[in-house]
C-alpha cells in the first residue's frame, strides 16, 4: 500500500531502498538531457512503511542526507540526483552490480505508477537482504565495494558532462559524406554500366561475386559472401569497381552516422550525452551508447571539442593490457621491458619474431608486431592471426611459435588459464571479477575455442579495465573543481581544462594515475595529449605542453562560426 508523504510522517533512519519514478525512458543520457522528467521517488525503510515522495516535494529527501542507500540502478540514480539536485549519499549499495557480478540476468527495473515504484522500494530491500552474502561467499565482495560501486560516480559525471560538440563541423561532415556516396555511385554506375543500389548487400554481393567472379575472403554467420569495408579492401586490386564501391560504403556509414549524431546534441548546451555503463562490456569495460562515443573515427573526432577557455586533455595508459599480460605471466622479459618507460613493446616484439635488432625494425614490421601482441591478448589462433596478417598459415604459425619459444612464461599462463577455466567454467580477473564460460567445455571445438579466446582476453583486458575504473575513481575525487571528466574510452580519459591551467592538471592527472594500484608490480605509463579537438589530440600524440604553448594553442583555436548553428558558451549540466 503507498504511503502519501505527510508533514508529520517522518523519514526515519536506517538502511534506504529508493526507487525513482520517471515519465519517460529510464536511461541516464536521456535523464540528463532533460527528456525524462522525475515525478516521485519511493522510498522503503526496514521495519517501516514504505512512503511515496512526489517530486514536489524532493526537498524532503534532506531527512536522508548521509545515509547509506540502496538502488536497483546506482548510475540511473546518480544521474538524477545530479540533474534535479538533490541530496544524495556516498554510501550506497546496487541491486543491478551485485547481480551482473554473480552472473545472472539483470532485468529492468522502471516503475510507471506511484505504486509499482513503492512495490519495487520494498522488494529492492529484500532482493538485497538475499544477495548481498552471496557476493561475500562468491569471493566478490572486493571487486564490488572497492572497484565497481566507487566507478558509478565517475561515470554518471561523464554522462551528466556529457562531450562539447561543433554543431557546424557535424553539418559539414553530413553535407560532405553525402557529396561523397552520390560521386561514387555516379563512379559505379559508369564503371558497370548500369544502375545499382550499393546498399543493398544482395545487390552487391551479385555484382562482386557472381558478375565479376571476385575472390570471396570472409563470409557472414550465414555463410553469404563478406561486404564489409576491410574485407573489400583486400580485393580492391582485383577491379576497378572495388575501389568506388568501399568510397561509397565509407562516405555512407559517415552520412548515417553524422546524421544520427546530430539527433542526440542538446541544443540547449551543444552537447552530446551517452549512455556511458560500467557494467556494458563483459570483460569489465565502459561500454558508451545511444550514441556510441566510444568508436568515432577520425573525422568524427573533429566534431567533439573544447569549450570556449578550455582545451581537451586526453591521457591514456600507454600498453596497458601488455603491462597487464606482463604482471600475469610473470614473463620476465615484458617486465623487464615495461622497467623502460621509453620501450616499444611493438617494435620489440617485431624483432624477436623476426630475427633482427630493435634498431631495424621498419613501421610495416612494428604493425605485424603490433598485431602479434594484440592476437596474444585476445587469444587469437594461428588462423586467426593468418587472416589478419593476410599471410599463409604456416608463416602465422611460424610467427607465434617464435614468440612463445621467447616468451616461454606467457605460453604457460595461457595454458593455465584453458585449464582452470575448463575446471571452474569460469575465469577471474586479478582483482576478482568473474566470467562464465559455459562453452569451455563443449563438444563443438569452434565453441570451445571461442571460449579459450574469451578465457585468454577476459582476464588481461578485465584486469586492465579494473586498473582504469581504480584511476577514475581516484580522479573523481581529487580533480579540481573546474576541470570536467567527459569520456573514457578503454585505457584513457578525456578531460576538459582551463586554458591556463592544462600543463599543471597533467602532471597532476598523470601522478594520479600512474600510481599503482594494490598489488599490481608493473610499471604504469601514461601518455597525455591536448587539442581543441578531440581529432587534435589523437593527432599530437604523448606529448607535454607548458603553459605558455597551451596558452598559444587556445589563442588559435577558430571563433566559433555564427548564424542559427553557432555555438553558446555552455557550461556542464
Amino acid at each position: 500500500m503507498i504511503v502519501q508523504s505527510q508533514p508529520e510522517t517522518r523519514l526515519t533512519e536506517g538502511y534506504v531502498a529508493v526507487v525513482y519514478h520517471l515519465t519517460g525512458a529510464a536511461t541516464p543520457p536521456v535523464v540528463a538531457r532533460g527528456e525524462s522528467q522525475l515525478q516521485g521517488a519511493a522510498v522503503a525503510i526496514q521495519d517501516a512503511e514504505p512512503v511515496y515522495v512526489p517530486v514536489d516535494r524532493r526537498g524532503r529527501f534532506a531527512e536522508l542526507d548521509g545515509l547509506p542507500r540502496l538502488y536497483h540502478d546506482a548510475l540511473l540514480a546518480r544521474v538524477i540526483e545530479q540533474r534535479y539536485k538533490m541530496p544524495h549519499s556516498d554510501s550506497y549499495e546496487c541491486l543491478r552490480t551485485m547481480t551482473h557480478l554473480l552472473g545472472e540476468s539483470v532485468p529492468k527495473h522502471t516503475a510507471a505508477t506511484p505504486e509499482e515504484a513503492t512495490a519495487q522500494a520494498v522488494e529492492l530491500l529484500e532482493r538485497y537482504e538475499a544477495m548481498a552474502p552471496r557476493l561475500v561467499s562468491g569471493g566478490l565482495n572486493v571487486v564490488y565495494s572497492q572497484i565497481e560501486i566507487p566507478a558509478i560516480a565517475p561515470a554518471a559525471t561523464m554522462i551528466s558532462n556529457g562531450v562539447y560538440v561543433d554543431i557546424d563541423m557535424l553539418l559539414t561532415i553530413e553535407e560532405r559524406s553525402a557529396a561523397a556516396a552520390a560521386c561514387a555511385t555516379e563512379e559505379v554506375q559508369q564503371c558497370i554500366g548500369r544502375a545499382i543500389n550499393l546498399n543493398s548487400h544482395e545487390q552487391l554481393c551479385a555484382l562482386l561475386f557472381d558478375q565479376l567472379a571476385l575472390p570471396v575472403t570472409q563470409t557472414t554467420s550465414s555463410g553469404n559472401p563478406s561486404t564489409k569495408i576491410d574485407v573489400l579492401e583486400r580485393i580492391i586490386d582485383h577491379h576497378a569497381v572495388v575501389t568506388p564501391v568501399v568510397r561509397y560504403l565509407r562516405a555512407e556509414e559517415l552520412r548515417r552516422y553524422s546524421r544520427g549524431l546530430k539527433g542526440t546534441v542538446d541544443v540547449s548546451t551543444m552537447r552530446i550525452r551517452t549512455n556511458l555503463d560500467p557494467l556494458g562490456a563483459a570483460t569489465g569495460r565502459y561500454s558508451s551508447s545511444h550514441p556510441n562515443l566510444q568508436n568515432l573515427s577520425t573525422e568524427m573526432r573533429h566534431v567533439v571539442v573544447a569549450p570556449p577557455g578550455y582545451m581537451l586533455l586526453e591521457l591514456d595508459y600507454s600498453q596497458a593490457e601488455l603491462g597487464v599480460l606482463a604482471f600475469l605471466s610473470g614473463e620476465q622479459r615484458l617486465r623487464a621491458a615495461f622497467a623502460d618507460r621509453t620501450a616499444d613493446l611493438h617494435r620489440q616484439t617485431a624483432a624477436t619474431v623476426m630475427g633482427i635488432d630493435v634498431e631495424e625494425v621498419t613501421d610495416q614490421q612494428r604493425q605485424i608486431g603490433k598485431t602479434i601482441n594484440f592476437a596474444i591478448i585476445y587469444g587469437q589462433t594461428e588462423h586467426g592471426l593468418a587472416e589478419t596478417l593476410q599471410v599463409p598459415l604456416k608463416r602465422a604459425q611460424k610467427l607465434i611459435e617464435t614468440y612463445f619459444h621467447a616468451h616461454p612464461q606467457v605460453a604457460h599462463w595461457i595454458t593455465q588459464i584453458h585449464e582452470l577455466a575448463s575446471v571452474a567454467g569460469c575465469v577471474q580477473t586479478f582483482y576478482g571479477r568473474r566470467r562464465w564460460l559455459p562453452d569451455i567445455t563443449s563438444a563443438d571445438e569452434s565453441r570451445a575455442a571461442k571460449a579459450r579466446r574469451q578465457a585468454v582476453n577476459t582476464v588481461i583486458q578485465g584486469t586492465a579495465a579494473e586498473i582504469l575504473k581504480m584511476a577514475l575513481i581516484r580522479l573523481h575525487r581529487e580533480l579540481p573543481a573546474d576541470v570536467r571528466m567527459v569520456l573514457t574510452v578503454h585505457d584513457s580519459v578525456l578531460l576538459e581544462v582551463p586554458i591556463d591551467r592544462v600543463a599543471e592538471v597533467q602532471q597532476q592527472v598523470i601522478s594520479v594515475m600512474e600510481n599503482p594500484p594494490p598489488d599490481f608490480t608493473v610499471p604504469l605509463w601514461v601518455e597525455a595529449s591536448i587539442g581543441r579537438t578531440w581529432a587534435e589530440c589523437k593527432t599530437n600524440g604523448a606529448t607535454t605542453h607548458d603553459e605558455a604553448h597551451v596558452t598559444a594553442l587556445g589563442a588559435a583555436a577558430p571563433t566559433p562560426p555564427g548564424g542559427t548553428h553557432s555555438r553558446p558558451t555552455a557550461t556542464a549540466q
